[in-house]
């Protein structure tokens, strides 16, 4: 028997992994570079905008990549036009959810710069980048290339967003320093990226048979009928991932200054560029694990590939946490004025968390790949109730140190819940599998 060397499966994430470090390492390099080109004001200002934009955007704007993959491709290659009846309700969803996402968070933004201590200064640049949710429809998108095996498009689309985006921003700073222009053109290349993601899904569809005029018709009577329950569903999903990512600066803003929140900002980036290491694995592994449902025994097919990527996934949390530590310790100081993120207690107790979301990656797509949807809903809103009550209340106490620890403390929550259910579920399983 020949020795297979080619695992399908991390060949596809090394694809995605490739891009997003790029974008990554990219986003990194704008946001210090931001930081140290401009006054403690302006990076603070723009900080706790960008940050106020994708909270909002999360609240009310579903991305129904999970439920593409799940609900809708499957169809794709038996049924083009059934295919095409659960997609053009689920991305009409996403569309009319980033309509309302817009107008919330333009009608919010004169109360919310007062209670984050942002001065009034900043309505057009906060207005500007406000509307740029109106073109974040590339959940759906991003979920048929992948289904596609169309990784590698995927990826050339991460990494050339990266290098646009500071390309354009390095332009910038050299000749305005106004947050108003320099948000305009964020919004702007992130606005052309998003319709061009959509774009290459469009064109991989209709290689696949997919009429336009089947995808946009009965629009209004598809999202009558639609699963709402489940739309719900993986929104809360997307709701807590998203929103513990941005919420804290907001309250940091609210309860320090926005300077505070916007040296916060550059930590936080430097420790979410880890879950560039996971985050390609999670999206390779979803279509696997909807696979297995079916095969014979899925669940343990399932709680197989599971240890498996768990024990992957702490080994790459551990070593990237190790090696980030030791590159802040030798060169941090040789770089940015910053003060050194080690000897922050926000950046101990949000790398706890990080460690945690980076080894248990593959919890929540197994999860919602057995169409544990009550489960996932309760969950999440359980985390995300305790994550806002934890912040409301050691924030005020403790400062930024005390919205560190309380990410860290959701994410260990999360983990342990999830750990326990697939361990029930395997347990529940064993004699249907002795049989």
């Amino acid at each position: 028997m020949p020795i297979r060397f080619r695992n399908p499966l991390l060949e596809d994430a090394f694809l995605l992994l490739g891009g997003n470090v790029i974008n990554a390492g990219c986003q990194l390099a704008t946001t210090l570079m931001l930081a140290s080109w401009l006054t403690a004001e302006n990076w603070g200002g723009i900080a706790v905008i960008i940050s106020y934009v994708l909270v909002l955007e999360t609240l009310f704007s579903t991305k129904n990549w999970q439920l593409v993959s799940s609900h809708a491709y499957p169809y794709l290659e038996r049924s083009p036009k059934r295919f095409s009846a659960h997609f053009g309700a689920l991305f009409a969803t996403e569309l009319l959810s980033n309509l309302s996402a817009t107008i919330v968070a333009l009608s919010l933004l004169p109360i919310a710069l007062g209670l984050m201590n942002v001065p009034n200064t900043f309505y057009v640049a906060g207005s500007i980048y406000s509307l740029s949710i109106l073109f974040r429809f590339s959940g759906s998108a991003g979920a048929i290339l992948r289904q596609s095996h169309r990784y590698a498009w995927q990826s050339i689309h991460a990494g050339s967003l990266g290098a646009a985006r500071l390309v354009s921003v390095a332009v910038t700073l050299t000749k305005s320093h106004d947050p108003a222009v320099i948000l305009t053109c964020l919004a702007v290349i992130e606005s052309i990226w998003h319709i061009g993601l959509s774009a290459a899904a469009a064109v991989t569809l209709k290689q696949k048979g997919v009429i336009l005029r089947d995808v946009t018709q009965n629009t209004f009577r598809r999202l009558r009928h639609q699963n709402w329950k489940l739309v719900l569903t993986s929104h809360c999903t997307n709701l807590l991932k998203v929103a513990t990512r941005e919420l804290d600066v907001l309250f940091i803003s609210a309860f320090t200054t926005p300077e505070i929140a916007g040296v916060i900002k550059v930590y936080k980036s430097i420790l979410r560029a880890l879950l560039i290491l996971s985050d390609p694995l999670a999206n390779a592994a979803f279509p696997r694990f909807i696979k297995f449902q079916k095969a014979h025994n899925p669940i343990r097919k399932t709680t197989s590939l599971l240890r498996k990527l768990i024990a992957a996934g702490t080994i790459i949390a551990t070593l990237s946490l190790g090696i980030l530590s030791t590159m802040i310790y030798v060169f941090w100081s040789d770089y940015t004025p910053l003060p050194s993120p080690l000897g922050s207690g926000y950046f101990l107790g949000y790398a706890i968390g990080i460690w945690v979301a980076v080894a248990c990656f593959s919890l929540p797509p197994a999860n919602l790949s057995l169409k544990r949807y009550d489960f996932a809903l309760k969950l999440n809103i359980f985390l995300a109730a305790t994550y806002l009550i934890a912040l409301t209340f050691l924030t005020p106490l403790f400062g930024a140190t005390g919205a560190g620890w309380t990410f860290a403390m959701t994410q260990t929550l999360g983990a342990i819940a999830y750990f326990l259910s697939f361990k029930n579920i395997a347990r529940q399983d064993e004699p249907t599998v002795g049989a």
